[in-house]
Order: C-alpha cells, then structure tokens, then sequence
C-alpha cells in the first residue's frame, strides 16, 4: 500500500505544479499592434543624468522635435525621472529598442 501511495502523491504534486504554469506572463506583449506603438510613438528614452557619459542615467522622455539641417540635436522633454518637465537639446537618445525575444 505504502509503494502506491508514494507515486500517487507525487503525481498528483506533479498536477499541481503544472496547472500553475499554463496562465499566461503579464509581461507578454498584447497582439495588437497599437497597443504599445501607439502609447510611444512620441516618446523616447533621453539621458537625463550626465549625458554623454558611458553610465548616463536614462529617463522617459517626449520627442518635440528631430534634428534637421539647422540643429543636429533632438529636442525632448523629459515625463519623469529627476529631470522631469525639463526641455533640453541631446544627441543622446534611445529611439527604439528590439525585443527582448531578438526578434526584429
């Protein structure tokens, strides 16, 4: 009886445990395309705290303006972060970033 119970229970924790794993991450990415685009079309990733330096600290930041023939600097302004509600002109940007699965 002891030999049956032994595999019995360890099935059913077995069960148990792989239940859990079929909800899905609230990390993954809605399917819809406007979605996440949409929310930062306009909105970019600015150095706030020593810019140009290699440690720079990025924050969130509104895209006013590109560069163009005139300014070579994109103008921002940043959403939060301790620069928050300042306008500046920077070079130092993150546009877009990939995935993290790598995919293009």
């Amino acid at each position: 009886m002891k030999k049956i119970i032994l595999p019995v229970c360890l099935l059913a924790i077995a069960v148990a445990l792989c239940s859990g794993c079929r909800h899905q991450s609230p990390y993954n990415r809605n399917p819809e395309p406007d979605s996440y685009e949409r929310i930062f079309a306009r909105n970019i990733f600015a150095a706030c705290v020593e810019p140009g330096k290699f440690y720079a600290t990025y924050a969130l930041a509104h895209l006013d303006s590109k560069p163009n023939e005139n300014n070579a600097h994109y103008k921002v302004t940043f959403v939060n972060g301790p620069c928050k509600g300042k306008t500046i002109r920077t070079d130092d940007v993150i546009l877009k970033t990939s995935p993290v699965d790598g995919g293009p």
